[in-house]
Formats: structure tokens, sequence, C-alpha cells
């Protein structure tokens, strides 16, 4: 099977350190339309979707198939290229290696079987009640906050404005977005309750994101999505779903 991808860091770190908090491995669907990986947290309460275009590569020449990659030991390994600094993933399918070059360094990473892998998780079909497009960098900085707090929070959406809302024993932090601030929005009345160190999973890849879009709804879990560095370039898509927190009386 032929491989090869050239990518800007910037857009490949992010990537791997976000497959890198569900699982050390991961499956990479690979074609010459792109790359695609779906994973799925120990506890089964958030599915990451992640999608590399073509566009968003330097280069990529690519059949279909699939390779098996160690995305803790890929993360360390090309965590000096500098940006700028185009890093090249080539197979090596008679080695089972993956070579790896950029600037004057050459690596060669030993791959993992994809049958010995966890089957992909699907990736569901939901219309969800509730829609808001907002600048990632106030999402950062309200999951931030709530963590102060607790290790939960509410997101709920009224008729004119979206809530965050944490609450711990003594302390409380809320943040209130009018719908009429939002880039995108689609109106309904829902709230639920969701982890803070799932949503900090989201958030902070997104930082580097101009917006962030989350969906949710009562007994829906949420869904996030952005899309990372595009430049002048198509950007690296990422999708979140995460289950909500079962209430208790």
């Amino acid at each position: 099977m032929k491989f090869k991808v050239v990518i800007a860091p910037e857009k490949l770190k992010p990537v791997l350190a976000t497959l890198e908090r569900n699982s050390d491995d991961a499956k990479f669907q690979v074609s010459e339309s792109g790359i695609a990986i779906k994973s799925i947290d120990p506890a089964n309460v958030a599915l990451t979707a992640i999608s590399i275009p073509s566009e968003a590569c330097d280069f990529l020449l690519s059949d279909t198939g699939e390779i098996g990659i160690d995305v803790s030991k890929l993360n360390d390994m090309i965590s000096d290229a500098a940006t700028g600094e185009p890093v090249s993933l080539e197979l090596l399918e008679e080695e089972m290696k993956l070579k790896i070059v950029y600037g004057r360094l050459n690596w060669k990473l030993s791959l993992i079987s994809p049958d010995s892998l966890p089957k992909e998780p699907r990736l569901p079909e939901l219309d969800l009640p509730c829609m808001a497009e907002f600048e990632s960098s106030e999402f950062v900085k309200i999951v931030k906050a709530a963590k102060k707090v607790e290790d939960h929070i509410r997101i709920s959406m009224e008729d004119d404005k979206v809530t965050f809302l944490c609450k711990g024993d003594t302390d409380k932090v809320e943040a209130t977005i009018p719908i009429t601030e939002l880039r995108n929005a689609k109106v309904g009345c829902g709230s639920a309750l969701f982890s803070l160190n799932y949503l900090e999973d989201v958030a902070k890849p997104s930082a580097k994101a101009g917006y962030v879009k989350i969906e949710w709804g009562p007994d829906y879990p949420l869904r996030a999505s952005f899309s990372l560095n595009g430049g002048d370039k198509a950007g690296v898509d990422f999708q979140y779903l995460i289950a909500p927190r079962i209430e208790t009386e």
C-alpha cells in the first residue's frame, strides 16, 4: 500500500495530542481524499472524530487502507518540529514502519497491526435541538473558569441567550451569551449537564480555531466541532460527542 503525507506540524500536533487523551494507539483510515480517525475514551463517554482532507496537506499520495499508529510515540517524535517545518510521514510497508522526516531528523516508527486495534466507533447522525457557534476564545475562557469551581457545567438555551452555569458547594460561576452575539444559532429550549474534564479536552485544541460550534439538548450528547489552522489551505476538522452527566435529584 502506498501512503505518504507532508503536513504542517501545527496541524498534526493537535490531532495527535487529542487522540492521545483517549488512547496511545489509533487506526488511521487513509485514502487519496485524506485521513480520518475516530476514537473513544475508555469510559465510553467521549467520541472523537478527526478529518484531515487532502487539501489541508502540503502533499498526499495514498491508496485506500488502514494504518495502526502509536500516537503517543509519534507525538513525541514530532514534538520538536518547528512551525513552518513540514513533517513527512511515509509508509514502509515491507518493514511495517512509518518513516518520519522533518528538518535533519529521520525517524522510523514501528506500526501496529490495524486488526489488533478496536473496531472504529460509529458516528451517529443526530438532529440536536440547540446550537450555538461563537468565538473559541470565549469557550476556552468559560471552561477554564468553571474548572475552578466544579467538575461539571450546565449548558442551557432560552429564546434570547445561552447560559453556562457551574455551581459548587460554596462557589458559582456563570456566563451568558446573547443570541444576537452568536455567529450562528439554532434556537431551542434545552438544558443539560456535562463533565468539564471532557469539555476541557475540546477547549484545548479549539483555542487556535476562530470559532467553535456546540449542539446539545436534554438527554442528548453534546456535539462540539471546529476547524483548525486553515490558513490558505483547508483546515483539519475536529468533532466530539460527549455524553451528558446523569442528573440526580
